[in-house]
């Protein structure tokens, strides 16, 4: 009995800790790949939200254009009175009516629509990559800030410890109260940089957090590192894949398709359709049944106003589509320049720089404290020293949106990103 009661009690301690609240949950923040935030913001920002609803309603319209047009039912129903009588007589019938749609002005119609939601569907791809590009912007400034910040404690930390040596020197009298002074401002300089790469990181989050429709919970982490991998950039190739593929021209060349359907279709609006019926019903002398053939007759209007604007449109898609080519060949040049340039800045302090830097800090922090060096040259030593390595980083982050803008400018993703739908559908 005893041991049925020990049982029971553990069994119900049990299911009372499952029945807490958070039982089971972790409380630790949890972290995003740049993969996972991309696919999330995909899914949850507004603007592309929107954009794929109306690429649905251009898909839906295009669906629609390929139906036959409505028959025409008419029905008549009256009272006859015959000449010489004053008897009524009954009359009345019925008509139905098919117009026949020329099947080559049908095609040019239904190939607008389907070009009009082709262009529709390369401009969301458009704003698809736009989009990963400017979640990769501010994915890789998070974790430029957070570098920084890591920078930033570090060299208050030591601003920190450097201080309270000066001040036990003053207290020996070994060194004069201006550089106790000094030093504390140079300290207060460093925490203000501190708090302020804090608040810089705050916005940064909730920028990102906005970007991608609210989607991530307020205390989320990134999961991330920036990095450099230099490449040979060939800017032949990205110029030919952008000119084949880019959504841009793309979007155009649907836009100038559409235009050129158009124009074909109002052209053969001047061939009227025939429609054809077929009725019958009672007259006062008996009935009668039959087929008719009708047709338009262009004679006030014979289209040529609707031809002269189609055919405007149609020239306006072909510069646009012009312009568009030269956009996108001037934007991938440019950006591969700036690309060339970080690179050879991030070689410069790769090169050897970085090593000076962090040398030069060591020696002068060495000698400083073995009294060998001026405070005056130990603190610009030590600015120099967290000046290169916050230009470092910042050429760093450059590298990233170089890159980001690169995958814009020419349309072309990253292997990883680079299937026909960014969202991998």
């Amino acid at each position: 009995m005893r041991q049925a009661t020990v049982v029971l009690a553990i069994i119900l301690l049990s299911l009372s800790a499952a029945a807490e609240p958070g039982a089971g949950r972790s409380d630790a923040p949890k972290s995003y790949t740049l993969e996972a935030v991309i696919a999330a913001g995909l899914d949850n920002n507004p603007d592309l939200q929107a954009r794929r609803s109306a690429t649905e309603a251009r898909k839906a319209a295009w669906g629609a254009s390929r139906r036959w047009a409505n028959p025409t039912l008419g029905l008549e129903a009256g009272k006859g009175y015959p000449a010489g009588t004053e008897a009524s007589v009954d009359i009345g019938g019925i008509a139905l009516s098919q117009a026949l749609e020329n099947p080559v002005k049908r095609k040019y119609r239904v190939e607008a629509f389907e070009n009009e939601w082709r262009a529709a569907e390369h401009d969301l791809r458009a704003e698809e990559i736009a989009f990963i590009s400017g979640v990769k912007v501010l994915f890789a400034r998070i974790l430029h800030l957070r570098r920084l910040e890591t920078i930033s404690r570090a060299d208050a930390g030591s601003l920190e410890s450097m201080l309270a040596l000066v001040r036990r020197r003053v207290e020996l009298g070994e060194s004069r109260e201006l550089e106790a002074l000094k030093i504390e401002v140079e300290t207060l300089r460093g925490r203000n940089d501190l708090h302020r790469v804090q608040a810089d990181l705050h916005l940064a989050r909730e920028e990102l957090n906005g970007f991608v429709g609210g989607s991530l919970p307020p205390d989320f982490e990134l999961d991330g590192e920036m990095t450099y991998e230099p490449g040979l950039l060939d800017e032949t190739a990205l110029l030919a894949r952008a000119d084949d593929s880019h959504p841009l021209i793309l979007t155009r060349r649907s836009e100038l398709a559409a235009a050129r359907s158009r124009l074909g279709y109002v052209r053969w609006q001047r061939l009227p359709d025939p429609v054809i019926s077929g009725f019958t019903g009672d007259e006062m002398d008996g009935r009668k049944t039959g087929v008719g053939l009708s047709f338009e007759i262009p004679l006030w209007d014979f289209k040529s106003r609707a031809v002269d604007e189609a055919t405007g449109l149609a020239l306006a898609a072909e510069s646009a589509l012009r312009a568009a080519r030269t956009s996108v060949g001037l934007g991938v040049r440019a950006q591969v320049n700036r690309m060339r340039l970080t690179a050879r800045t991030l070689d410069l302090f790769r090169g050897g720089l970085m090593k000076q830097a962090e040398e030069s800090l060591r020696i002068a922090d060495v000698s400083f404290r073995q009294g060998e060096l001026s405070l005056l040259d130990y603190l610009d030593s030590r600015r120099t020293h967290y000046a290169i390595l916050r230009d470092y980083e910042e050429a760093l982050l450059q590298w990233q949106v170089d890159r980001a803008e690169l995958e814009k400018a020419s349309g072309v993703l990253e292997p990883g990103d680079a299937s026909e739908d960014p969202r991998g559908e």
